[in-house]
Order: structure tokens, then C-alpha cells, then sequence
């Protein structure tokens, strides 16, 4: 036989070891191989999870996003809701004092009218120059009837009681003036509260050929008193009234003409306007204002 045993048992063995070192080969190849794709498949998995994780997190912040915008929505809705019930509460405030004030307007007009009705209606219960003064201001109060303004009301009636008050202190007062070479501008001004009348006269005397400058700075003499009486009292008070020269207009001749002239007059001119003014005019005020609102 062309081998011997003892090759043939060393082919073998050889062949046996290639043989183990092909399946120990194979072996390491194939756990090779399984790692690699153990490894393979865990990250996958992981990719897997990661995608998984990034798909909840996209999620949640969807939802996150989506109850903030709802709740966006019902706050502008409860917003809304409350301007608009604010806004329907103020025009209902605003029409409930407009409907007030109309009211109160109207009753002020009703008492006005009623007033002056009853001041016009008993006009004979005043003095002659007392119906004067009543008729001179009923136009005028009709006028400020529509004015619902009771303060606007006094103020009239005193503008006119001024008006005619220097009226007849004018009539009383300017023979005398012009006896003397003079003339003379009255300035009457009148304050009625609701418990007290205040009175403040000023006479002012000047030289004829001032006669059209103002009185308060350019008169030579003037003449003054003042009052204030509670208006339940009609009688008038006894005041006290000064007479003062602006000494630098006149010389001393003149100025005692004027003042035994002046001296020996004016508690009677003084006297005589309070106690025509309390008789015609305050007797008005008073029935007015004791049927008005205060």
C-alpha cells in the first residue's frame, strides 16, 4: 500500500484538527455574529424607544398645547363675558341718573313755576314797588325755569333786587350830589344764604367832569355801610354809615361843603334804601324762597 497507517492516522489527525479549528471557526464567527446582531437589535430597540419617547414627548406638548390654548380661549370668553356685563351695568347705572336727574329737574321746575304762580297771584300783598319788582322778574324767571337751577334762580332775583336798590339810591341821592357840584354812583351788592342776607353799599361821589371814569378809583368821597341779618327778620336794622374823602381830589373849602352836606343826610338816605329794601324787595325774596327747595 502506497501509505503507511501511521500517515494515514497523521492525515486524519490532521484533518481532524483542521476540522476542530474550522468548527472552533465557526463557532467564534457565529458568536461573533450574534453579538453583533444582539448588539444590532439593541439599538434598534433603543432607537426604537428613543422615537417612541420623542413621539410621547411631541405628543404631550401637543396636548400641553392644545388645553393652553383652550384655556386662552375660555379666559377671553369669561373676559368678554365680564366687560360686556360691566359695560350693560354702567349704561344702566347711567340711565337710572339721567331718569333721576330728569326728575329732579322737572319737580325743580314744577316748584319754580309753582312759586312764582303764587308770587304773581298774591302781588297785591306786596308794595307798590314791590309788584313792580315782581313784574320786572317774572319774564326773567320764566326764563330760568327751563334751567332747573335754583341757585341761578337767587341769582337773578338778586341782580335785579342790585339793579333797582342803586336805582333808588340814585333818585335820593343825586339832587344832593349835584347841589354840591357833584355826582354820584351807587354800588349795592347783595349775598343771600339759606339762613342770612348780606348787604353792602357803596356811594360813590364824584366831580362832573369825572362823571365817566371809574368810581372806585377816581371818586373824591364816598359813603358806606353793610349788614348781615338773619332772613326770618324783616324789619330793618340800624347801621352804622361812613363817609371818607379821598383828601388829595379836594381842597379843604370843598370838602367841608360836602361834608355838612353829606353829614346831615346820609343816615336818613341810609335808612330810608334798608327800610325800602326789606318792605319791597327782601318781602319778595322771602315768599319766593320759602316756596322753592332749599
Amino acid at each position: 500500500m502506497g501509505l503507511s497507517i501511521k500517515k494515514i492516522r497523521k492525515a486524519a489527525s490532521r484533518a481532524a484538527d483542521k476540522i476542530g479549528e474550522a468548527a472552533a471557526a465557526t463557532e467564534s464567527a457565529a458568536r461573533a455574529a450574534a453579538a453583533k446582531a444582539a448588539e444590532d437589535a439593541a439599538n434598534e430597540a433603543k432607537r426604537a424607544a428613543e422615537e417612541v419617547a420623542k413621539q410621547a414627548e411631541a405628543e404631550l406638548k401637543r396636548q400641553t398645547e392644545a388645553l393652553a390654548e383652550q384655556a386662552r380661549i375660555a379666559e377671553e370668553a369669561a373676559r368678554k363675558a365680564a366687560e360686556e356685563q360691566a359695560r350693560q351695568a354702567i349704561e344702566a347705572a347711567q340711565k337710572a341718573a339721567a331718569e333721576l336727574n330728569r326728575q329732579a329737574e322737572n319737580l325743580v321746575k314744577e316748584q319754580i313755576t309753582s312759586a312764582l304762580g303764587s308770587v304773581v297771584a298774591n302781588v297785591q300783598d306786596f308794595t307798590e314797588a314791590g309788584q313792580v319788582f315782581v313784574k320786572q322778574i317774572q319774564s326773567e324767571i320764566q326764563n330760568l325755569i327751563e334751567l332747573a337751577n335754583i341757585d341761578a334762580l337767587k341769582r337773578k332775583l338778586l341782580q335785579k333786587a342790585e339793579q333797582l336798590s342803586e336805582e333808588y339810591l340814585k333818585n335820593k341821592i343825586e339832587p344832593i350830589a349835584e347841589a354840591i357840584a357833584l355826582t354820584s354812583v351807587p354800588d349795592v351788592k347783595l349775598d343771600l344764604s339759606t339762613t342770612s342776607i348780606k348787604i353792602e353799599v357803596f356811594i360813590y361821589f364824584l366831580l362832573q367832569q369825572d362823571k365817566a371814569s371809574d368810581p372806585s378809583t377816581n371818586a373824591i368821597a364816598v359813603l358806606t355801610t353793610d349788614l348781615e341779618q338773619d332772613i326770618t327778620k324783616l324789619a330793618p336794622p340800624e347801621v352804622d354809615v361812613q363817609f371818607n374823602f379821598n383828601k388829595d381830589k379836594l381842597e379843604a373849602e370843598l370838602r367841608d361843603r360836602i361834608q355838612e352836606k353829606i353829614e346831615k343826610e346820609k343816615n336818613n338816605l341810609i335808612q330810608g334804601f334798608l327800610k325800602s329794601f326789606f318792605s319791597d324787595y327782601f318781602a319778595v325774596f322771602d315768599k319766593i324762597l320759602k316756596l322753592i327747595p332749599k
